[in-house]
């Protein structure tokens, strides 16, 4: 992919999330695209932005079907059937000991 540019935004601490996936997504249908992100010590995110060419922001415009907060709500939702899968595995185990120590 050929990069054109790069541009700086800094966003304060009290910024909405809302907000910024707003202009990230304003600035990714202009063909800005987020390369680095980092947090500041005074809580600020830095995040700087690179221009594609034009034949590079198509394609890949086109590669973003899925909307930004689904894949997070499936992450989370498979690390809470984790969790979940382990208690009860744990809690089985402990029964199972339990009523085979126990005397009858």
């Amino acid at each position: 992919m050929g990069y054109t540019g790069t541009r700086e935004r800094i966003y304060q601490a009290w910024t909405p999330v809302e907000v910024i996936g707003g202009m990230e997504d304003e600035l990714h249908t202009n063909g800005w695209v987020p390369l680095t992100r980092e947090r500041r010590t005074d809580g600020s995110l830095r995040v700087i932005y690179e221009r594609l060419s034009d034949g590079a922001a198509e394609e890949r415009l086109g590669l973003r079907s899925v909307p930004r907060g689904r894949p997070m709500r499936t992450n989370v939702a498979m690390a809470v059937a984790g969790v979940a899968i382990v208690c009860a595995t744990i809690v089985m185990g402990w029964s199972a000991l339990v009523i085979m120590t126990t005397p009858a």
